[in-house]
């Protein structure tokens, strides 16, 4: 993910939002992708790149493509 930064940073990005992206959001995304994959045999979503959204809630969100 462009832009992104390690977990441990997470927290500066209050500091500088037009310049880092919080990771833990799309861990947790990535995450619960996979346990649909594995415990409710959904498909994956697509392997990508994830561009850096122009709005919505960084520090909260991450939507991985469908």
């Amino acid at each position: 993910m462009p832009g992104a930064e390690h977990q441990v940073v997470d927290s500066l990005y209050a500091a500088y939002p037009d310049r880092l992206r919080p990771l833990l959001p799309c861990f947790r995304s990535a995450f619960e992708a996979m346990e649909d994959w594995v415990e409710r045999g959904q498909n994956p979503p697509p392997s990508a790149t994830l561009p850096r959204p122009s709005g919505g809630d960084l520090p909260n969100e991450c939507r991985l493509g469908t």
